[in-house]
């Protein structure tokens, strides 16, 4: 059995034992880490050389990639020198390198590429002209046989000068075909140019036979719709403008007559008709008249009077205390009314130049109906005028044309006997056999 507080006493003895040796550890590391350092050797050479080594040590990867690529690179000049070998036998040398030094320079390849190009340019007109002079042998030989055929011509001097003769006329013919095509295209240029304009020109011949209005009509039409067309905005001013002023008159009027109504003098004398009316009534019972009343119709009459005259006596007196009101409602009455007249006098003369401008528009039509055109208004038709113009001017040099093709045909037409007569004579096939 251990002593009573051995434990304790233990534990903290190698607690003070572990607080002895700490320091002294510390320092024996210190000391082995001298040690170490003294021990190392510096090659001031080496450090010198440092970025030559790391260079070195990165083109490792190169070298590893370049020893890889080696078997395919000497396959390569393997392949380039057997070839080489090859082409010194084809060309009667010793070996490879005289191959190599015989090499042309480029300028003697660049000129044995353009001989090249040449020859061959030169051999495919060869073959077109020895296949021309092939065709030219075979139909002089068929010429020869149909002259042999006819027993020949003595002396072709005299058919040579009668074809010369006909030459003036037939030299028109290239001419024909330059001009006939001209005048197709100019053809169809026209008609393109003429379907584009606004409004187009179906027909421009047609076009050519009328009148067109002259600049001084398009301009007496456009002063015309200029100005109606003023008027017609000067009367539409004055009719908002009466618009406008009929609601702000309607506005005062409403203003006016806001909480009890107004007693104008209408309807103070309609109340006081009114009562006149019953006290006629009244009267002529009371003298025993023929339309006298009785019974519940006199009571009827009798209340109705007695209303209707405390009502016209109402309205006299206010009347009477709002005369101020009662005078402004039928200043603005009298102005309504007023105002009413201008607006239906300026609606009037507005339906009036409406009217003017449809006649205006019916003229404007009518000067181009023989056109056959629905016109746009004056400023742009005159404008179209001038474009159209210019068609017709290009349609009559293209006449002119056509009038040159009928001179050549009718030319050629004038000497097709006479070259019928000539190829008989000369032995040959004429159109009309």
């Amino acid at each position: 059995m251990m002593p009573a507080g051995f434990a304790e006493r233990l534990s903290l003895g190698l607690a003070a034992v572990g607080e002895a040796e700490r320091p002294s550890s510390g320092l024996g590391r210190t000391r082995r880490a001298h040690d170490e350092l003294a021990d190392i050797v510096v090659n001031g050479a080496l450090i010198r050389h440092a970025g030559d080594v790391l260079g070195l040590f990165s083109d490792v990867g190169a070298y590893s990639n370049d020893r890889r690529d080696l078997p395919r690179v000497q396959a390569e000049a393997d392949d380039y020198g057997g070839r080489l070998a090859e082409l010194a036998v084809r060309l009667g040398l010793d070996d490879a390198a005289e191959v190599e030094a015989a090499q042309p320079t480029d300028a003697a390849q660049a000129l044995v590429r353009g001989l090249i190009s040449e020859g061959r340019s030169l051999a495919a007109d060869l073959d077109r002209h020895t296949n021309a002079l092939t065709k030219e042998r075979a139909s002089l030989a068929q010429i020869e046989r149909q002259r042999s055929e006819r027993s020949g011509i003595s002396d072709p001097h005299p058919l040579r000068e009668k074809l010369e003769a006909l030459a003036p006329v037939l030299k028109q013919l290239d001419k024909r075909i330059e001009t006939q095509s001209a005048v197709q295209s100019e053809a169809r240029k026209l008609k393109e140019a003429a379907a584009r304009l606004d409004p187009a020109i179906l027909d421009i011949n047609a076009l050519a036979l009328v009148s067109l209005p002259g600049a001084e009509t398009i301009t007496r039409f456009r002063k015309e719709f200029d100005v109606v067309a003023e008027e017609i905005g000067r009367a539409e001013d004055r009719v908002n403008n009466s618009n406008e002023a009929l609601v702000a008159i309607e506005a005062r009027l409403r203003d006016l007559a806001c909480g009890r109504p107004i007693p104008t003098a209408e309807t103070i004398a309609a109340k006081r008709q009114q009562r006149d009316e019953d006290w006629r009534r009244l009267r002529e019972t009371l003298f025993g008249g023929k339309d006298a009343l009785t019974g519940e119709p006199l009571v009827d009459v009798i209340s109705a009077f007695e209303r209707k005259s405390s009502e016209a006596d109402r309205l006299s007196d206010d009347a009477a205390s709002d005369a101020e009101r009662v005078a402004s409602h039928a200043a603005e009455t009298g102005r309504l009314a007023d105002e009413h007249r201008r607006s239906g006098t300026a609606k009037e003369h507005l339906l009036a130049l409406a009217a003017r401008e449809q006649e205006l528009t019916i003229a404007w039509g009518t000067v181009w109906a023989p056109a056959q055109l629905t016109p746009l208004p004056p400023a742009e038709m005159a404008a179209w005028v001038v474009a159209a113009n210019a068609l017709l001017e290009r349609r009559e040099r293209m006449a002119l044309l056509c009038d040159q093709l009928a001179e050549i045909d009718a030319a050629v037409q004038g000497i097709e006997p006479a070259l019928a007569a000539l190829a008989d004579e000369a032995g040959l096939p004429s159109r009309r056999t």
